[in-house]
């Protein structure tokens, strides 16, 4: 959040290159990781507020739109305002989530967790399309798409979890992909995300493919 605030004081935007990190050299945290959801709070470090009551107020609307979106989703998937309501709450008070973001400060997994319902939602309502219409219906698509973005943009670990997830719904639903609708929103889905996202992707694999990590290194593959 400090790096992002004074990247942003020099007119840096994206801040990829986080400075104040490694004795001012900068960390290429922005490059690896996705930070969008910490612009927020760097916001706030820059309109005069300190660290510690910015990172506060960032719990409080994480929590505040964790409700929000898994009220939403789970009210879709269930066609109830109740049971939504008890989802959310679920969901929302789960000791896992909770263990996040009060002891560990896992910041980048609860923000992916706030995106999770989302994704859940427009998959289901992509497999479980019944209807006999001829126009693609978007509102799923836009769904997962905003869903995967936020969560490529948060945590990197819980995206590799939901791809995993995603290629074995697949398979056990792979009948259902091979149907007209199914195949095009799965595919307008692939390519939304990839769009929104390209500002990430492309620096991301440029420097995972074109330089040394220790993440890619042959010592720390061969465990040298």
């Amino acid at each position: 959040i400090e790096s992002i605030k004074i990247g942003l004081q020099q007119g840096v935007f994206p801040v990829k290159i986080q400075p104040f990190w490694i004795y001012d050299y900068g960390y290429a945290t922005g490059v690896f990781y996705g930070d969008i959801l910490l612009y927020f709070p760097a916001l706030l470090r820059i309109m005069g507020l300190s660290i510690q009551s910015a990172y506060m107020i960032f719990v409080v609307a994480i929590n505040i739109g964790t409700t929000l979106i898994s009220y939403f989703s789970f009210k879709k998937i269930l066609g109830s305002n109740r049971l939504g309501l008890l989802a959310s709450m679920l969901y929302t008070l789960s000791y896992y989530r909770l263990l996040n973001v009060y002891t560990r400060a896992a910041v980048g997994e609860f923000c992916a967790m706030m995106f999770l319902p989302m994704i859940f939602a427009g998959l289901y309502q992509i497999f479980t399309y019944t209807g006999t219409q001829k126009k693609v219906c978007l509102k799923p698509v836009i769904l997962t798409a905003i869903g995967l973005t936020g969560i490529i943009n948060s945590h990197i670990l819980t995206c590799e979890m939901v791809a995993l997830f995603v290629l074995l719904t697949c398979i056990v639903f792979i009948k259902k992909i091979f149907r007209r609708q199914t195949f095009f929103q799965l595919f307008l889905t692939v390519i939304f995300t990839l769009l929104l996202n390209v500002g990430f992707l492309v620096p991301f694999l440029d420097y995972y493919l074109t330089e040394e990590f220790i993440i890619n290194s042959s010592q720390w593959q061969t465990g040298n």
